[in-house]
């Protein structure tokens, strides 16, 4: 009885481990090494005419607050695609010369409260 605490022990810290953060892991396991992208539709092929622009996102914390991002940007005219890394607060978008800077950023501080994104690169 006295060699069975320890193991009761650790079974209930496992089981507290995965209560708080068990969604979170199963998540980080499903996505992909390389991306690790919340966005379901992934980068396509840059078709002529267009340019991709990689934002910062600030307030961006979760899955969930990628994926509210990346539904405002896949909305805004001109955009092809948009790929959300929530891990690194990311956003890489593909869209046509036509969409302005200014609209993408718009867009992700639409998307929430507490959302702000600036352009990195272009």
């Amino acid at each position: 009885m006295a060699g069975e605490a320890p193991k009761i022990a650790l079974g209930i810290a496992a089981v507290l481990l995965l209560t708080a953060g068990g969604a979170w892991l199963v998540d980080r396991a499903r996505a992909p090494a390389e991306s690790r992208s919340t966005h379901p539709r992934a980068l396509v092929a840059m078709p002529a005419g267009a340019r991709r622009v990689t934002l910062a996102v600030s307030g961006m914390y979760c899955p969930r607050c990628a994926t509210r991002i990346g539904l405002a940007l896949d909305v805004v005219p001109g955009v092809l695609s948009a790929e959300i890394d929530a891990g690194r607060r990311r956003a890489h978008v593909v869209c046509d010369a036509s969409a302005a800077d200014t609209s993408l950023t718009a867009a992700v501080a639409r998307a929430g409260p507490g959302y702000s994104a600036i352009v990195l690169r272009r």
